[in-house]
C-alpha cells in the first residue's frame, strides 16, 4: 500500500513461484539497490535463517550469506526484518533484525553471487549507554567467580540457547558488570537447540534452546563448570578449562543414570551443591517431581529419591492441567536453587514458578493454588531436616516489601548471591524473561 494514497492493487502478487520456498515466515521486508537496478525481499523465520527473494525472477528464493560461502543467521529467535531507507539514494539495502532477543545490523557488501542475491557483512550488536544488563529472553542466571579474579560474576543461559558471561569489573559490594561474553565449547559458540527433540515438537520451538545452567566444581579439580539442562529435557555437563577466555568449555557431555540418559522434564534448572565432599543434584524427573541425584562419576549419577515434606510426601510442580493450553509443554520449567537462606547451616531450596506452578501439590500448592490464576513466583523451602537427610516444610512465597516477586509469565529464575550488602545475610538475584536481571537485598525480604 502507498502511504501517499492508500491505495491498493487490485490483485496482490504472489513473492516466489512456490510457497514451500519460504518456510515459517516471521516477517519480510522489501530490498531495493537502485544503482544495481536490483529489488525484491528479505524473509526470516523462526529457524534463525533469512533468504532473498528477487522480485524479477520469482524462482530465485536463496539463503543470505556473506560470500565466502557461510549462510547468515540471525542470533535471536522469531527473526523480524526491516531493511533501512537511505534517503539520500532511496536505497533500502542493509537491515535490521529483531525477535527474542537484541537488534543487530547487518550491512549490504555492495555485491552480490552468481544468482543474484545480496551479500551481507556478519551481524553487529546494537548498543545503548548506561543500559541495564541483557542477557537475551528468560534469562537463568548464577552468581560465581567464574574468571577467578576474585570478584564475582554472572553466567546466565537463555531462551536462544547461549550462555553468557557477565565480568564484574568492580567489588561484590558495588558491582559494575561488562557487556555479555558468550562463552565457547571447543571452539564454538555454546548453542543449545532441541531440533526435532523438543517437546512441543520442531514447529513450535526447534531452534530454540532454554538452557537453564548452574555453575559447580564439578570434577574438583578447582575449576568452576556448567551443569545444565535445556529444552531437550537431557542434564549435561561442561567442564571448565580455566582458560580465563570465552573459549574455556569443553565438550557437551550427558549425564546418564543407570547406563542410559538421566532426563525429565524440560527447561529445568537443576539445583546444585556439595556436601560432605559429595556433589548433590536436584531435578524434575518424569513425574514432574523434585528428584535427587548424587554424582558418581565424571558422567553418571546414583538415585537418591524423589525429595519430601516433612509429611512424607513428595514434591511435584504440576500444572492446573485442565486449563493449560499443552499439558505437557506447561509441565517443569522450574528453576531450582540449593542455598542456605535463613543461615542456619542447612541447605534449604528456592524455586522460581512459572506457568500455572503448584508446589507440591496441585491441589494446595503455591503459587497457583492460593492465586487461581496464572502467578508465577520466587518461592522458598526450608529444609526441617539435615543436609544428608532434607525434608522440606511447606513453600513461602517471597515478597518485596509489600509485593510479590512476579516478574513474568514463563519463568523466572533466582539464584542466592553475595552481591551488595550481606549483613543482613545473602541476597536474592532473580532473571526475568525480558532480558533483565533483579536485584533484592536481604533486609528488603519477606514471606
Amino acid at each position: 500500500m502507498s502511504t501517499k494514497d492508500w491505495t491498493q492493487q487490485s490483485q496482490p502478487e504472489q513473492i516466489a513461484e512456490s510457497t514451500e520456498l519460504i518456510y515459517m515466515p516471521q516477517g519480510f521486508t522489501y530490498f531495493e539497490d537502485k544503482a544495481a537496478g536490483k529489488k525484491g525481499y528479505l524473509f526470516g523465520n523462526k529457524f534463525k535463517s533469512m533468504k532473498f527473494a528477487s522480485a524479477d525472477n520469482p524462482s530465485i528464493v536463496e539463503f543470505l550469506t556473506d560470500g565466502a560461502g557461510e549462510s547468515l543467521t540471525n542470533p535471536c529467535l522469531i527473526n523480524r526484518m526491516m531493511t533501512i531507507h537511505n534517503p539520500k539514494t532511496g536505497d533500502r539495502t542493509d537491515f535490521i533484525t529483531s525477535g527474542e532477543g537484541a537488534f543487530y545490523l547487518y550491512r549490504f557488501t555492495g555485491s552480490y553471487d552468481e544468482n543474484g542475491a545480496p551479500l551481507y557483512y556478519p551481524p553487529e550488536d546494537f548498543l545503548a549507554k548506561n543500559s541495564p544488563l541483557y542477557g537475551g529472553s528468560l534469562v537463568v542466571p548464577t552468581v560465581v567467580d567464574w574468571d577467578s579474579d576474585g570478584v564475582l560474576d554472572i553466567i546466565s543461559g537463555n531462551s536462544e540457547g547461549r550462555i553468557a558471561f557477565f565480568k564484574n569489573y568492580a567489588t561484590n559490594a558495588s558491582p559494575a558488570f561488562g557487556e555479555a561474553e558468550y562463552l565457547m565449547s571447543c571452539g564454538e559458540e555454546v548453542q543449545f537447540c532441541a531440533g526435532y527433540f523438543e517437546v512441543q515438537g520442531p514447529d513450535d520451538g526447534g531452534a530454540w534452546g532454554y538452557v537453564c545452567p548452574n555453575v559447580i566444581d564439578w570434577d574438583g579439580d578447582g575449576i568452576l563448570d556448567i551443569v545444565t539442562s535445556s529444552n531437550s529435557t537431557r542434564v549435561e555437563v561442561m567442564l571448565g578449562t580455566g582458560s580465563g577466555t570465552a573459549d574455556c568449555l569443553g565438550p557437551r557431555m550427558t549425564i546418564t543414570l543407570n547406563g542410559g540418559e538421566l532426563w525429565g522434564m524440560w527447561r529445568v534448572r537443576p539445583a546444585v551443591t556439595e556436601i560432605d565432599g559429595e556433589i548433590y543434584m536436584a531435578f524434575m524427573d518424569t513425574e514432574d517431581a523434585l528428584h535427587l541425584y548424587k554424582k558418581t562419576s565424571l558422567t553418571s549419577v546414583e538415585d537418591c529419591g524423589q525429595l519430601r515434606m516433612t509429611d512424607g510426601n513428595i514434591m511435584t510442580g504440576h500444572r492446573a492441567i485442565e486449563e493449560a493450553t499443552s499439558t505437557l509443554g506447561e509441565r517443569g520449567r522450574a528453576k531450582l536453587e540449593f542455598a542456605d537462606w535463613d543461615g542456619d547451616g542447612v541447605i534449604d531450596l528456592i524455586i522460581g514458578t512459572s506457568k500455572q506452578g503448584s508446589f507440591p501439590n496441585p491441589d494446595y500448592g503455591l503459587p497457583y493454588h492460593a492465586s487461581g490464576i496464572r502467578s508465577f513466583n520466587v518461592i522458598y523451602l526450608r529444609n526441617a531436616g539435615t543436609n544428608e537427610n532434607m525434608v522440606f516444610e511447606y513453600p513461602k512465597q517471597f515478597k518485596f516489601l509489600d509485593r510479590q516477586v512476579n516478574l513474568g509469565s514463563h519463568a523466572q529464575s533466582p539464584c542466592i548471591c553475595n552481591l551488595g550488602d550481606t549483613s543482613f545475610g545473602p541476597n536474592l538475584l532473580v532473571g526475568c524473561e525480558s532480558g533483565r536481571f533483579y536485584f533484592y537485598s536481604h533486609k528488603d525480604l519477606h514471606f
